[in-house]
């Protein structure tokens, strides 16, 4: 008999799938972030023509990878159930789901902020101060 509060299978399907998903997004989010950059010793005039051109891929890059960042939690709630349940039948230490969630909520945490940052410091085009940019 299932606990009262398990998802039914095709929830849990559903569920199991959105690493594909997230790995999509990550993806987008990542290539399109505009990480072909000039060197950071490069001219201003480089790093704006750089921020004027990856304009628009750098939102999108931003917008994938916060949509990423969603899709990622429902994932990680997946890993982490199974994990539990992993060492409840083996009688394991009950660190193991907690630690594996907290780290990869920090680690897309960290991926996601980098990339909006990225995609702020080029917003304004033709018109973002070079040091911004760069930095």
């Amino acid at each position: 008999m299932q606990p009262p509060d398990t998802l039914p299978p095709s929830w849990q399907r559903l569920l199991a799938l959105s690493g594909v998903v997230f790995a999509v997004l990550f993806l987008v989010g990542w290539f399109a972030s505009g990480g072909d950059a000039p060197d950071y010793a490069a001219a201003d005039q480089d790093w704006t023509e750089w921020a004027d051109d990856n304009q628009w891929r750098s939102r999108i890059g931003a917008f994938a990878m916060l949509l990423a960042g969603f899709v990622f939690l429902h994932f990680l709630g997946t890993i982490r159930s199974v994990l539990g349940s992993a060492e409840i039948t083996s009688r394991g230490s009950a660190q193991l789901a907690r630690t594996a969630f907290a780290g990869a909520i920090i680690g897309i945490a960290g991926m996601s902020i980098a990339i909006v940052i990225v995609a702020s410091a080029t917003s304004e085009g033709a018109d973002a101060d070079p040091v911004v940019t760069r930095a």
